[in-house]
């Protein structure tokens, strides 16, 4: 018995196909390679503020233990800052 045409259809186009999905793995790694780049810049950020405010909160504990009465010139901006919250 013969095998099935549509076994044999596929044959010519094989390398044509193989090509395409190169294509699309290779476009696939780069989408990758620039979303890893974004998460990083991103967890950069959150680290960065979360420094950030970890400084405040302890300048302000610092400044409320003080009566607020500290030598520096960071006691008075950061009440300002914490005002809104």
């Amino acid at each position: 018995m013969a095998p099935p045409s549509s076994s044999s259809a596929p044959a010519p186009m094989n390398g044509d196909l193989t090509a395409q999905l190169l294509d699309r793995v290779s476009t696939l790694e780069q989408q990758v390679r620039d979303m890893r780049g974004q998460l990083d810049e991103l967890n950069n950020q959150v680290q960065q503020q979360n420094a950030t405010l970890g400084k405040r909160l302890d300048d302000m504990n610092f400044a409320m233990q003080n009566g607020g009465r500290s030598g520096g010139g960071a006691a008075p901006a950061v009440p300002a800052a914490a005002g809104p919250a």
